[in-house]
Parts: structure tokens; sequence; C-alpha cells
């Protein structure tokens, strides 16, 4: 008889916990974790916009994508589908050479590495809400580009 009381004991509770976790009537906004997103802002020279739907558009293995540019580079990190990340840097040197040709008159740096996405998006938050001047803006820019290509020391 004990036994029989405890498993009604135990459906009753399962019961009404599940009554209790599916009563919340909140539903939680869709997080832009699973959206795919492409970012940009330009502050001298080139719409980043359309750099990043054009390689949007050539590269459909890419995720998100975020950009900025001036007058003489365009630095850009990529972020790529799951099952494309074997081939990452692959991709980003093939975007890299999609841009060489497009934009010959810049200098283009491309990163599959997420710490150059959040620095340039980081870089990005702050042009937007003009917190820099432009000489902290260019020195923000030349450091990320030393991120992604980092000087060589090939001294003998």
């Amino acid at each position: 008889m004990t036994t029989k009381k405890i498993y009604y004991l135990a459906i009753v509770s399962l019961f009404i916990l599940l009554l209790v976790g599916c009563q919340n009537d909140q539903a939680s906004p869709p997080t832009t974790e699973n959206q795919q997103s492409i970012q940009n802002i330009s502050y001298v020279k080139q719409d980043g916009d359309q750099i990043n739907a054009s390689v949007r558009r050539m590269f459909k293995e890419i995720n998100e994508i975020t950009s900025i540019s001036n007058q003489q580079d365009i630095l850009m990190a990529i972020q790529v589908k799951p099952l494309s990340q074997f081939n990452e840097q692959k991709i980003a040197d093939e975007v890299e050479a999609y841009l060489i040709n497009t934009y010959s008159d810049m200098e283009v740096n491309v990163s599959s590495d997420y710490k150059i996405f959040l620095e340039i998006n980081r870089l990005k938050k702050k042009i937007a809400q003009k917190s820099l001047s432009t000489n902290e803006i260019n020195e923000a820019f030349n450091s990320i580009k030393t991120l992604i290509n980092p000087p060589s020391d090939q001294e003998e």
C-alpha cells in the first residue's frame, strides 16, 4: 500500500511541476544568436553595407559579417556556419581574394577570428556613440589592423 501512495505522490508532484512550469505566459524575445546578421559602419569612404552584402551573396557559408573601412583599408571579420568551420580560414582567404579583386584600390584584411569580430564591433559602437575623436578612431583602426596582420620580426 505504501508503494502505491508513493507512486500517486510522484505523479501528482510531476503534474503540479508541469502546470507551474507551463503557466508562465511571458514569451522570451528571439535572440540575436539565432539570427543571421550583417553589421557595418564605414567612417570615411566605402559603404560597408554594400561590401558586406556583396560578400554575403558570394559566400553562402558565412553566418555573420562585420566590417569597417577608412580611405585606404577595409577590415572585415567573418563568422561561418557551423558545418563550414573546418574550412573557416580557407573561406576567409577566399573572401579576402574576392575583396582584393573587387576593391583593388584598397588594402583588404579579412579574419575569421572571433576576437577581431568583437574588436570591430566595439569600435563601430564607439563610433556610433560619437565617443571617439578622429585620431582615436584611427588608432583603434590601426590596432585592429595590427591584430589581423601582426608585424613580422625577420631581423637576423
